[in-house]
């Protein structure tokens, strides 16, 4: 199982991640509204833990939707550090 983690930067408006967590990682209105703000305070938040192809396929979604607005989005999945990665649990 494979943690999703949203980080923090200066591009993405806190409201496309709000509309994200709602939309692809299916959180609810007020949940993604504090998860939002978890990340925007703390650096950092887990969306989720899924499967590596689940995670992969929500980076897709996240990612398209990302460039349909013109939202500069970077995510990767394997450096650690990064805006969204899934990371390894046991």
């Amino acid at each position: 199982m494979w943690n999703v983690v949203f980080h923090n930067d200066d591009y993405t408006p806190m409201e496309f991640v709000e509309f994200v967590l709602k939309r692809v990682f299916h959180i609810s209105i007020l949940d993604a509204l504090a998860l939002t703000l978890v990340v925007h305070t703390k650096g950092k938040a887990i969306a989720g833990t899924y499967a590596f192809e689940a995670a992969e396929q929500n980076q897709c979604e996240v990612l398209l939707m990302a460039k349909i607005e013109g939202i500069h989005y970077g995510s990767r999945w394997s450096a650690p550090d990064v805006r969204s990665e899934p990371t390894r649990i046991a």
